[in-house]
């Protein structure tokens, strides 16, 4: 008798074994199933996504280079001092912006150490925040202080030496940078 016992103890052992081997077998053959039946996996999706990533990656350079080479684009301005054809009166108002902007830095510096804002270009020389004389390069004329629309500004003596199109060329006091007015 205690063989037949022993005997179906090892067939329930068997059966047990056999039991959790066909389930795993199971398992095993529907993460298969599930792995043949998700997209992603197939390798013609994968091929197919490659070359579309591909396709819209060129596509987005050859736009962007269309973008920085092409006839709008900043490089390739139609604008005459873009190819070289300047004239001598753009070099004059570029001085004289330039000008412009080394007295608006020095108005800020002495306001900075004064807490007011000079009253003459003669402050400013006398108190070394400038070096030498600042003339407009077209009229050779000392830049002023003046009121413009109820605001102090500095500003080129006579613009239309410029330009004939030029009303005024001059910069706020405070905040501003220069301004050319046609």
């Amino acid at each position: 008798m205690s063989d037949s016992g022993e005997d179906k103890n090892i067939n329930k052992e068997m059966e047990e074994i056999f039991a959790d081997f066909k389930q795993k077998k199971q398992k095993a053959i529907l993460s298969e199933e599930n792995k043949k039946n998700n997209i992603f996996h197939s390798k013609k999706v994968r091929k197919f996504c490659v070359v579309f990533g591909a396709g819209i990656s060129a596509i987005l350079f050859f736009y962007l280079l269309v973008l920085v080479f092409g006839q709008n684009s900043p490089f390739t301005s139609p604008e005459p001092w873009a190819i070289g054809q300047r004239f001598a009166t753009d070099y004059k108002i570029d001085g004289c912006i330039f000008r412009l902007w080394q007295v608006k830095r020095s108005i800020d510096l002495y306001y900075s150490e004064n807490k007011v804002f000079p009253e003459s270009m003669q402050q400013l020389y006398d108190g070394g925040y400038l070096k030498s004389r600042f003339v407009c390069p077209a009229s050779n004329k000392e830049y002023v202080f003046t009121i413009k629309n109820n605001q102090k500004v500095f500003a080129c003596p006579e613009p239309e030496a410029h330009n004939q199109d030029i009303i005024s060329i001059y910069c706020k006091v405070i905040n501003s940078p220069p301004v050319i007015e046609r």
